[in-house]
């Protein structure tokens, strides 16, 4: 059995998709039989396996953008004096924790910067980065879609501050665990990583989320409340409103399946900036009274609103950003039991081959979104049939008791 050290700034107050993540690997590893500490600012450790070890750090940090931006542009002992509050802190837990020469995995983007701080300030000696996306193809998504040469000079700093940081922090790291292989090629392609550990870990569903199960009476109220019959063919979202999400191609593409299937219904889930635009698009559609908006429910009750359904749509959008990263919505469909429809993404076709855990349709593509919408449709009890076995295979292999079996930190201090 091996010792892990795990940092992050996060409480766990709020839920959040990250959050998934954080209680999936130290979980498994606690399972496993691993020794696991982990340092955070947690205080209701309900969620954690209770072999975990916690240290508390106790600093509530509201400057991530500076920290990072100075880092991207200073030498770390210097960014490292602008926060000795926050850093007194940390080096207490840390010497608490007892790490001594042990790596250390730091979590999130701002835990990745504050690893690189520590390495560099020889508070520790090695650590690892778990990457939770990728900032800099976010930027350049930003930077595309603004509407004045302002916002572009500003999205172009942005994207040259990123890219220095990333530089900093991940070609200091002893180790980084990927979303996927595709992400893994994007930052190899783009930094000096040569003769890192390097692991691959999608986003994954934790145990906890295999177990749970639609709660009848909430159900009943549901349906109740929706006024969905058994006659009727329920499509489903669950996700945030954002302009690459694809949500409005999903509302276009209902709607022409409505018109020909009158007795289907649309369940939109979530929220977020782009949703009033989606609001006011379904609203001008004849099948305007078909789509329920509704706002976020907690992460335990969907299992009872995915069982409402009978296909789920992840519809994102083509983005640089879903070609390498797998978004979490996707395996929490997976598991739902249901249909499901998503966009023919390289990441999600290093998991999903020929279709064999989900239908696919070409992303930003309403046409083709639409047509396997009647696919799904016309030919829904043989679908079923054929993905019955979809939740046990994700439970036997895309977990991540599957994937931190793999998950051994070299425990040789690193030389960058």
């Amino acid at each position: 059995m091996m010792k892990y050290f795990f940092f992050t700034l996060r409480d766990f107050k709020k839920e959040v998709g990250e959050n998934v993540r954080m209680y999936g690997m130290l979980n498994s590893l606690a399972a496993q039989g691993h020794e696991v500490v982990f340092l955070s600012n947690a205080e209701d450790y309900k969620s954690f396996h209770p072999a975990i070890q916690h240290v508390h750090i106790g600093y509530d940090f509201k400057e991530k953008r500076r920290m990072q931006g100075l880092l991207a542009l200073l030498p770390a002992s210097v960014v490292y004096q602008q926060f000795r509050p926050l850093f007194s802190k940390i080096e207490a837990a840390i010497e608490r924790a007892g790490v001594g020469s042990m790596p250390v995995c730091f979590f999130d983007y701002l835990d990745n910067t504050i690893g690189h701080l520590l390495k560099a300030t020889g508070i520790i000696q090695s650590y690892i980065n778990d990457i939770h996306g990728i900032v800099p193809i976010e930027q350049l998504y930003l930077q595309s879609i603004a509407t004045n040469s302002y916002q572009r000079l500003v999205h172009r700093w942005k994207l040259f501050l990123v890219n220095n940081l990333d530089q900093k922090v991940f070609e200091g790291a002893a180790g980084l665990i990927y979303g996927s292989s595709s992400m893994q090629k994007y930052y190899e392609q783009r930094h000096r990583l040569e003769g890192k550990q390097s692991f691959v870990i999608p986003y994954l569903v934790g145990e906890d989320a295999l177990k749970r199960q639609p709660d009848a009476v909430l159900q009943r109220e549901l349906k109740q409340r929706l006024g969905l019959t058994e006659q009727d063919f329920v499509v489903l979202f669950i996700g945030t409103y954002k302009q690459t999400g694809g949500m409005d191609d999903l509302i276009k593409a209902f709607g022409l399946l409505h018109r020909d299937k009158p007795a289907s219904k649309l369940i939109m889930i979530g929220e977020g900036p782009y949703k009033d635009y989606c609001v006011k698009l379904a609203q001008q559609l004849p099948a305007a009274n078909a789509i329920h908006f509704i706002k976020n429910i907690p992460y335990a009750e969907m299992a009872t609103y995915q069982s409402l359904a009978q296909v789920i749509v992840c519809p994102d959008k083509e983005n640089a950003f879903s070609q390498h990263v797998v978004h979490v919505k996707y395996f929490d469909a997976l598991i739902s039991g249901r249909l499901v429809i998503n966009g023919a993404f390289d990441s999600v076709k290093e998991i999903n081959k020929n279709e064999e855990l989900s239908l696919t349709f070409k992303p930003s593509d309403v046409t083709s979104l639409h047509a396997k919408l009647v696919y799904c449709h016309e030919h829904y009890e043989e679908l079923c049939r054929k993905y019955a076995g979809v939740k046990e295979y994700v439970a036997q292999h895309l977990t991540y008791n599957a994937y931190v079996k793999n998950l051994r930190f070299n425990t040789t201090p690193s030389s960058n």
